[in-house]
């Protein structure tokens, strides 16, 4: 997987000087239009070979890093486990089975799922430049190795989360419990149900700016500055 970022891109994020300024590096190769095809890596195989192979040769961490790396790498294997038992081809049905799918603005799928896609991605950035940071004679200031491996271990627990809520990949309870597994029969109802009333919304708005040239404000009414 990090071979989608080359050795400047993963600097990049290393030459930060605190943790908003490295959060904000991190969003940088996160929309780096050459990074779309980072997101075809969550298809089944394709993504199980790299991620278990980058989480596997990550350079021995501090010992004070060494418990935050071992729940990154056991959600990780999670997640591989669940690509190659069912999940990839659930996958291929969110991003449309397009590698280069943009699944945040995709108005047609679950804000939620979004949420969980995106952890898989930002998972997968701050593992490739943890894994450099650590790959570097000198050792990486301990509060950006901490805030890397975090980030890491977050990302694949959204991703994990997901995987879990398809039938048949069996991920263990004590890796995602049932009470945090996601209806996703039910999350695409709602979901469709706010987009027929989205697009009920836009008509009326647009008939009623044809009819007076008022603009409409949805869903929360006009702007405070703009109140009567």
């Amino acid at each position: 997987m990090s071979g989608m970022l080359s050795d400047e891109h993963l600097d990049h994020a290393l030459g930060a000087t605190d943790r908003l300024d490295l959060e904000g590096r991190l969003c940088d190769l996160e929309e780096l239009p050459e990074q779309a095809p980072l997101a075809g890596l969550l298809l089944g195989d394709l993504a199980a070979g790299p991620l278990e192979a980058l989480a596997g040769s990550l350079p021995a961490p501090p010992e004070d890093l060494a418990a935050a790396v071992a729940e990154a790498r056991r959600l990780t294997s999670g997640v591989v486990a669940a690509l190659r038992h069912g999940g990839a081809e659930a996958v291929g049905g969110f991003l449309g089975n397009d590698p280069a799918h943009d699944f945040i603005f995709d108005h047609d799928l679950s804000p939620s799922i979004s949420l969980c896609l995106l952890g898989g991605v930002q998972a997968g950035i701050a593992l490739a430049v943890l894994a450099r940071a650590l790959g570097r004679p000198e050792p990486p200031p301990a509060w950006l190795a901490a805030f890397l491996a975090e980030r890491w271990a977050e990302g694949m627990a959204r991703w994990l989360q997901l995987l879990a809520s398809v039938p048949g990949t069996d991920v263990p309870e004590a890796l995602v419990p049932a009470e945090l597994r996601l209806d996703l029969e039910c999350l695409a109802e709602e979901h469709a149900a706010f987009n027929r009333l989205r697009e009920e919304w836009h008509k009326a708005a647009m008939e009623h700016f044809r009819r007076t040239g008022e603009a409409c404000y949805f869903p929360f009414g006009k702007p405070d500055d703009e109140e009567d």
